[in-house]
């Protein structure tokens, strides 16, 4: 028995020892949860979408009448087929202050009247109180869609709250579903459609054996491995229209064509940019214009022409090959503004786009201050409250002529008369320009006796080079919804004598009285088309173009003009005149931009020859920090060059450093942390200061990535920067010291077990 007992202690022993550490650092690895019933259900049928999945959550319909409307876009290579259906997931609650629960379950007949597309689908009788899924089948002849874009209307009329003091809400789930069965066909490219099939607002996510991809396909620019000044300035054109016709919302890098890998072959919208002689790679792919090897042979282009051609991607058809070249830059140019345009001519291809001629512009052409509707071809317009929506409207399309600017007040006199009839508190008029509310007028009971005008201050900072859109929205409560005559008696008339009044003068590029980091796309933005703008870049650096790329995404995002006109040149090429009056994008690594040693006296930090790690010498406090260090710098300061000018550098010490620089400005997140006119970036970590105030007497640096011997740099006790907490699971220093103790422990265990078993022998 006690040979048995110093046995198992022996094992036990044994066992300990030979038990992995990481057992006991217990490393937060957990097994994979097995998918409930409703997910397996989910991904087998990948036909069937959530609301949630058109990105909407439950939606609530409140009696009277209330309406609302589901919009999604299908990808361009699904055509529904047949007939389909929608499941709703309806929860119909009543109540009351004075009927019982009884009387209540019996008050219903409400409606919900279903449309799709516009058009009418059948109508749901709500004869139940509680949740209830119905299914509601979709008919073939309502599934067209030439523009992709498909609607999901439901429309509430509980006019039976008029009979019984109680009140209808009625709550469509996000769990209600549609059923999209389709069949993928081939993708028809017209380039008159232009951003599409790059870009679809509301583009549904597209489930893929319980995978699903990004409502928004991305787009890699793919210029040759060694860009001309012509390819560099086309690719950031490219760029920048891109964010201006889908309003930043489609992502979009830039890759050397021999940095192209499989995944971004067949997960994004490829798009060539360059002569033909740099893109190998497209020889054997069919094409508009045929490639063979050196060049793009579009029919009747001549050398100076640009060329705009699409197709299917021959690595993924729902997705878009396109190729922007010609045989020469100025050729490229040109294609790349047409493009940043997104209003595209095609000949007897819809695939195919010859660019002949960019017209310079010519200044502005001479528009009447004062125009009425009925000068502009709009008539007089009576604006009734929809059925189940109070709401409707009329749009006014006026022109400004590019180059014109506004020189005193603008303003609309709205001409109108309403019912006597509406909800005086609760109704009225609001108007919009180009899609942002300028303006409100309220009814009164003057307006409902005779013909009123009323002024709404036009914000000059919201017009538009060429069409604009005036939006004139009536908003109409009938006094009673109860009402027999409510639709009858919900009117606002608009006249045509309705006056837009605009003051125009020849614009010039605005100046930033006072520049910061955190106001950068108003600098930079001045001139509409971006034409008093040019971009430095470093030479041979593929991630210098890349940066600068996403420059030029973000001031394209916020541009006002109609084509995109900067210019681009690498950093040892440009000549004096290059530089003159024009507000400058320096991007790349210090040492590679040779225009930073002329502005090192004016830099809030400046670099030393041939490093690329700044200075920061206007600091109290100066660290000497290792030339490897990965950081990226955002510098900004006045232009000597041209009076109310600016320079931004956007720099790094690395590549990695000039991604984190260039990620601060075209990332909203990281964008709001800027400020002053000097940053240090490190991946999310900004610090900012602004030199011109004397703010900061650290080195910010050294406060990001303070010197220490070893080569990972900790933040010092001193940082602003918040520490990382690593979690208990993931923390391995405790693990030696715990085996020492119970190594300790088994072997004082050991020799009292071998010290008893002598004394018993």
């Amino acid at each position: 028995m006690k040979k048995l007992s110093f046995l198992f202690i022996l094992m036990l022993v044994i066992s300990l020892l030979c038990t992995p550490a990481n057992v006991f650092a217990q490393t937060g690895v957990q097994p994979t949860a097995t998918p409930s019933a409703e997910t397996q259900t989910a991904v087998q049928n990948e036909n069937t979408y959530a609301f949630r999945d058109l990105g909407y959550s439950d939606q609530i319909l409140n009696g009277p009448y209330d309406y609302i409307r589901y919009r999604f876009s299908l990808p361009n290579t699904w055509a529904l087929t047949g007939a389909t259906s929608v499941q709703l997931k309806i929860k119909n609650v009543m109540t009351s202050t004075t009927l019982s629960d009884t009387a209540l379950a019996t008050a219903t007949g409400a409606t919900l009247d279903i449309s799709f597309n516009s058009k009418w689908v059948t109508t749901l009788v709500l004869d139940w109180v509680g949740e209830r899924s119905v299914t509601v089948p979709i008919p073939a002849e309502v599934l067209s869609s030439p523009t992709g874009q498909y609607s999901l209307s439901i429309y509430l009329d509980a006019g039976i709250d008029c009979e019984f003091e109680h009140q209808t809400t009625v709550v469509i789930s996000a769990d209600s579903t549609i059923d999209l069965r389709h069949t993928i066909v081939d993708q028809a490219i017209d380039l008159t459609q232009f951003p599409r099939p790059l870009y679809q607002p509301n583009r549904l996510v597209v489930k893929t054996n319980s995978l699903s991809t990004p409502g928004v396909t991305p787009a890699v620019l793919v210029t040759p491995d060694k860009p001309s000044v012509g390819e560099l300035q086309a690719a950031l054109t490219i760029s920048a229209g891109l964010a201006h016709l889908t309003g930043g919302m489609l992502p979009v890098s830039v890759v050397p064509v021999s940095a192209l890998t499989e995944a971004q072959r067949a997960n994004s919208h490829l798009v060539f940019v360059g002569k033909g002689s740099g893109f190998a790679t497209l020889s054997g792919i069919a094409l508009p214009a045929a490639f063979n090897g050196a060049k793009f042979n579009a029919p009747g282009a001549q050398p100076e022409d640009g060329v705009i051609q699409a197709v299917v991607s021959p690595w993924n058809a729902m997705n878009v090959l396109m190729v922007i070249s010609s045989e020469t830059d100025a050729g490229l140019i040109k294609a790349a503004q047409a493009l940043s345009t997104g209003t595209l001519q095609t000949g007897n291809r819809s695939d195919l786009a010859v660019v002949s001629q960019i017209t310079p512009d010519q200044g502005a052409e001479a528009v009447p201050v004062d125009r009425t509707l009925a000068e502009l071809g709009y008539a007089s317009i009576q604006m009734g409250g929809m059925k189940y929506n109070p709401v409707d409207y009329m749009d006014i399309s006026f022109y400004v002529p590019a180059g014109q600017t506004i020189d005193g007040e603008a303003y609309v006199d709205v001409v109108f008369t309403n019912s006597s009839l509406l909800n005086m508190d609760q109704s009225g008029l609001s108007v919009l320009l180009n899609g942002h509310t300028i303006g409100g007028i309220g009814y009164t009971k003057e307006s409902s006796e005779k013909v009123t005008t009323q002024r709404v201050v036009i914000p000059g900072f919201l017009l538009l080079p060429g069409t604009n859109l005036l939006t004139i929205e009536a908003n109409n409560h009938p006094l009673t919804y109860c009402s027999d005559l409510m639709y009858q008696n919900a009117w606002t008339t608009v006249f045509d004598q309705t006056l837009i009044h605009l003051p125009l003068t020849p614009a010039t590029a605005q100046i930033v009285e006072y520049a910061t980091l955190a106001n950068l796309t108003s600098t930079f933005t001045t001139s509409p088309n971006l034409d008093t703008l040019a971009f430095v870049v470093a030479p041979d650096s593929s991630a210098a173009v890349d940066a600068a790329a996403k420059i030029a995404y973000q001031l394209g995002a916020h541009m006002n003009g109609d084509m995109v006109e900067f210019n681009a040149a690498y950093a040892d090429q440009i000549d004096a005149d290059y530089r003159q009056d024009r507000d400058l994008v320096l991007v790349g690594k210090a040492s590679q931009i040779p225009l930073l040693a002329e502005l090192a006296d004016q830099l809030p930090a400046s670099f030393a020859d041939g490093s690329n790690v700044a200075q920061e010498s206007i600091f109290r406090v100066v660290y000497r920090l290792p030339e490897d260090t990965s950081i990226g710098y955002l510098e900004l300061t006045a232009s000597p060059w041209g009076k109310g000018r600016n320079i931004l550098a956007v720099l790094g010490s690395t590549d990695a450093g000039l991604l984190d620089s260039s990620g601060a400005v075209s990332v909203s997140e990281l964008s709001s942390k800027l400020g002053g006119d000097f940053a240090v970036v490190r991946g999310e970590q900004i610090l900012t200061s602004d030199t011109r105030l004397g703010v900061g007497t650290g080195n910010l640096s050294g406060t990001l990535i303070p010197e220490t011997p070893a080569q990972t740099q900790v933040p010092d006790a001193a940082s602003t920067l918040p520490a990382t907490t690593v979690p208990l699971a993931s923390q391995t220093g405790w693990i030696l010291p715990v085996v020492g103790i119970l190594s300790g422990v088994i072997l004082v265990i050991i020799v009292i077990a071998l010290a008893t078993s002598k004394r018993n022998r």
